[in-house]
């Protein structure tokens, strides 16, 4: 009876590979499933099942298949790759990045698993050690398209648009038909100012604009009238209906729409498309683990406690930290600090971040607990470290370096612990304003910013960082100084002044002007090319009707007056 069903599950695995072959995915689907329920044990059909199901962007039931294959067959590294991919996809990456490291050690030459693992890394905000793992892959074979595009992705996350239109297009010649390599180079173009070579990249794929959901987003990405916006309109919409488009895809399909609905002033459209686009954001956002983490930084680095931590031995005053909620003017501090001499601009840094988990490390606690156990020598080694890396990484000249991370807002007890004379500017902005824009944002680190993508979890995490911030206000021996996104637009003369001289630098013209080439130092290719305006203040006034979660959201309850 047992070889009879064992006959019968392999016959099932048999159609199952035909079909699936055949391009007939539901139908292999279901015989896949038709072989594991006849025989549990058979890894080949979970393995197959999964791949199918993670194409079809079924991925919580991929999982299930995936993880029973990995038990079944542990020895095989490329079903704990596969399994990595499918966390990664479904908004785990810290728990994909474990799978591809088994799956390395398992086979350190799996070209697939380094590509997946600089994924994880990248979602994870680990640009640098994204770029060495694509680095490798390339260094090992320099033909593999998919490295080209990865390594490019990770490049304009750190902010590198040269080095990473230069990977899109060696992607793009590798695989002419690569058309998420064509969006890239698109909007990379874009970026840098370059919209005609951009339109001409286009003109060899205008034929698929209908077609093909990446360069229906490129043309979309250069519409400059409402005749261009509606026609793109008409094909994404169009494209919305093809069932076989990714989850991802479609995601980004719809903050684009609203993008365009909102460049047309159809705010009541373009609201509808980012709430869509938001409801398909893997994940849910941890209110308590978020309030408890909160809560514990504040009770570590509270008044009775803060002036017996240990601290680090150094009086440099290179370190200047941005920090912030997103959209809050951060990159337009920091390009207008950057257009002085003496100042370097190396945008978001995972440093301290890096440090965090090092100390957690040394103490075997989870932070911020442990911080009074870690001696002062270990801080000395950690902020020293971190000095020499970033003076080697400066501009000539420099004597301030600007780290932009906007989450270091959670780490200022420990920057005061490792940098005594760090100085700390707080970007701010209207609450209606800055929540918005991150409702707006399709964050591609999703995991950090699952509260973005609801107006009652956005109005959560305001008021409990807010109420972090005030803390740090009132903190002794932080250096802080909290700049206002519409001063900073309206005034932009005086504050800079007020940023200079809280800096400790002399006033210069650069800093006004940071925006003509070449005129700002920052690390990254410069992004702002125009000088400041106040186009986008009181932005939230034209979805008012839309947003009365925000606004209940954000009224402080009454344990918090």
């Amino acid at each position: 009876m047992q070889a009879m069903t064992n006959t019968e599950a392999a016959e099932c695995k048999s159609r199952g590979d035909t079909f699936a072959g055949q391009g007939e995915i539901e139908l292999a689907i279901r015989a896949y499933r038709q072989a594991v329920g006849l025989k549990d044990d058979y890894f080949e059909a979970h393995a197959n099942l999964g791949n199918l199901l993670v194409d079809s962007d079924r991925i919580a039931e991929a999982l299930r298949h995936y993880r029973k294959a990995v038990r079944l067959r542990p020895d095989i590294a490329e079903l704990h790759d596969n399994l990595g991919n499918a966390l990664r996809l479904g908004g785990d990456p810290y728990a994909a990045l474990a799978a591809h490291d088994r799956a390395l050690q398992l086979k350190p030459g799996l070209i697939e698993a380094h590509i997946n693992r600089g994924n994880a890394l990248n979602d994870l905000g680990r640009q640098d050690e994204a770029v060495e793992e694509f680095s490798w892959v390339l260094n090992t074979d320099s033909t593999v398209p998919e490295a080209h595009f990865n390594l490019a992705v990770a490049l304009d996350s750190r902010g590198n648009i040269n080095a990473a239109l230069d990977h899109y297009r060696e992607a793009l010649r590798l695989q002419p038909d690569f058309t998420d390599a064509v969006l890239g180079v698109t909007e990379m173009l874009g970026r840098l100012g370059e919209t005609e070579a951009a339109r001409k990249q286009l003109q060899h794929f205008a034929g698929r604009r209908s077609s093909d959901v990446f360069i229906a987003i490129a043309y979309a990405s250069l519409a400059a009238d409402d005749d261009e916006r509606r026609k793109s309109i008409t094909d994404l919409e169009c494209l919305l209906g093809n069932k076989n488009i990714s989850h991802d895809v479609k995601r980004r399909i719809y903050f684009r729409l609203g993008l365009l609905y909102d460049d047309m002033h159809s705010y009541d459209s373009a609201f509808e498309n980012y709430r869509q686009g938001n409801a398909l954001v893997r994940g849910e956002f941890d209110r308590a683990g978020s309030l408890q983490k909160i809560q514990q930084i504040i009770d570590t680095f509270g008044f009775q406690n803060i002036c017996s931590l240990p601290g680090a031995t150094n009086d440099s005053q290179l370190p200047v930290f941005i920090v912030g909620l997103p959209r809050a003017g951060k990159t337009l501090v920091e390009e207008m600090l950057a257009g002085h001499p003496q100042v370097t601009g190396a945008g978001e840094l995972a440093d301290v971040t890096n440090i965090m988990h090092a100390i957690e490390e040394d103490t075997g606690n989870i932070f911020p607990l442990g911080l009074d156990q870690l001696p002062a020598s270990k801080l000395d080694k950690y902020a020293n470290d971190y000095l020499a890396r970033r003076q080697a990484g400066a501009f000539p000249g420099t004597t301030r370096v600007v780290d932009t991370m906007p989450g270091n807002y959670q780490y200022l007890g420990l920057i005061r612990m490792l940098f005594p004379r760090a100085r700390i500017i707080h970007c701010r902005r209207d609450p209606l304003d800055q929540c918005l824009e991150c409702y707006f944002k399709n964050f591609l680190r999703g995991h950090e910013y699952t509260y973005t993508a609801s107006l009652d979890d956005l109005a959560f995490m305001y008021r409990h960082y807010s109420r972090l911030m005030r803390h740090w206000q009132e903190t002794p021996g932080l250096q802080l100084l909290e700049v206002r996104y519409e001063a900073l637009v309206q005034q932009p003369e005086a504050t800079c002044r007020e940023l200079l001289d809280f800096v400790g630098l002399a006033r210069d013209q650069g800093c006004l002007d940071f925006y003509q080439p070449g005129n700002s130092r920052v690390i990254k290719d410069q992004e702002i090319h125009e000088p400041v305006h106040s186009r986008f203040i009181g932005r939230w006034q034209n979805y008012q009707q839309h947003l009365r979660p925000l606004m209940d959201g954000l009224a402080p309850s009454p344990r918090e007056t």
